[in-house]
């Protein structure tokens, strides 16, 4: 009886270590399918061209089940936010009425006052502070880990969520948005420097045959140099 009982705990213990095996070789799996997530979102999110569409299917889309299901949510929440923080500021950047902000078509529209230009420039840059406030709150570690904390998941996820975004080194504080917000406002305020100079000088130019001509060579020179300073600066406006 002693062999039979001894066979069948062996048989038991065989059993419950294949399930262990099992287990673990599938939370291995769900763990490589989600790292691949996050390595193809950084991916996508880090070229020239944001592609909106692959963007939001990554996003919407889940790989995992049970407890790395909620991990991943958490991830991609959090990458969701990020995404639209980043594609309000590069609409804003590749904004067309920025653009025709110095246009022949624009100094004879809204000229020599530019009142509707300077406005819409200053309720840009307004818009670009509260995205740079948006962008340090939501790159802050405490309010990164909260999306995780929400989920009440054990140690082990919140760990693992911390590791899959950070790593394993401490947090270092991701500026690259806050640097793209600071340039394009710089830009807005070169652009307001042109139209100023502009309106300050108001008897100095007119608009003959769609181009600009300025009754002097200083007047002339000045405004070169503005559009230069611009045009030198930053590769998103084009003069």
């Amino acid at each position: 009886m002693k062999k039979v009982i001894l066979r069948y705990t062996f048989i038991v213990a065989c059993l419950f270590g294949i399930a262990i095996g099992i287990i673990v070789i599938q939370d291995f799996k769900q763990e490589a399918l989600l790292e691949k997530e996050v390595t193809d979102m950084d991916i996508l999110m880090n070229q020239n061209y944001i592609n909106d569409i692959l963007i939001e299917r990554k996003i919407n889309t889940y790989v995992t089940t049970g407890d790395y299901l909620e991990v991943e949510k958490a991830v991609k929440t959090f990458y969701q936010d990020v995404y639209e923080c980043f594609k309000e500021i590069n609409e804003i950047l590749y904004d067309q009425n920025i653009v025709n902000l110095l246009t022949i078509y624009n100094f004879k529209k809204d000229g020599p006052a530019f009142d509707t230009s300077l406005k819409f420039i200053e309720e840009k840059k307004g818009r670009l502070v509260d995205l740079e406030e948006e962008a340090t709150q939501l790159f802050t570690e405490e309010h990164i880990m909260n999306y995780i904390k929400e989920k009440k998941l054990d140690s082990y996820y919140e760990k693992y969520y911390h590791d899959l975004l950070f790593g394993e080194d401490d947090y270092q504080t991701d500026e690259s948005i806050k640097e793209s917000i600071k340039n394009l406002i710089d830009v807005l305020d070169k652009i307001k420097n042109v139209l100023n100079f502009l309106k300050e000088n108001e008897k100095g130019w007119k608009i003959e045959h769609d181009q600009i001509n300025f009754a002097t060579e200083e007047l002339e020179q000045e405004y070169i140099r503005l559009l230069n300073i611009i045009a030198l600066d930053d590769e998103g406006i084009a003069i």
